[in-house]
């Protein structure tokens, strides 16, 4: 069985938009979970 992966599972928002996150939504953050190698920093506060 595959992890689950949420940034993949609806397969709307990442595969036609650009979504920015908080950089606490990763999950490298206590909490977050938005696989951190999916995301590129934008900026001090997003990702």
């Amino acid at each position: 069985m595959e992890d689950f992966n949420p940034c993949l599972d609806c397969g709307i928002c990442c595969t036609h938009l650009r979504i920015s996150f908080h950089w606490a939504e990763a999950d490298d953050a206590p909490g977050g979970f938005v696989p951190a190698e999916m995301t590129e920093k934008l900026n001090h506060n997003l990702r």
